[in-house]
């Protein structure tokens, strides 16, 4: 499926799973709403993705960022695990 068909408008904390059939080395991937790209749209994105890791029982998270949302993303994930 793809994500026009499930409605996946990229809005802030939005999720969408992919199961990758093989095709990658990962089994699924998780796309995640960045919404406007403000500050707290990127934490909370960055929340999003450590509670889908830890509810998946997910032991690597792999990201794609900016450098400039390294230090947001990554003070969000630890506080999943806190």
């Amino acid at each position: 499926a793809s994500c026009a068909a499930e409605s996946f408008t990229g809005r802030a904390d939005a999720t969408f799973p992919v199961h990758t059939l093989g095709r990658i080395p990962a089994a699924r991937l998780v796309l995640v709403g960045l919404g406007q790209g403000r500050i707290d749209d990127v934490r909370g994105a960055a929340g999003a993705v450590g509670l889908a890791a830890r509810k998946a029982g997910a032991m690597r998270v792999g990201l794609d960022l900016t450098a400039a949302e390294i230090k947001t993303v990554a003070e969000a994930l630890r506080s999943c695990w806190d």
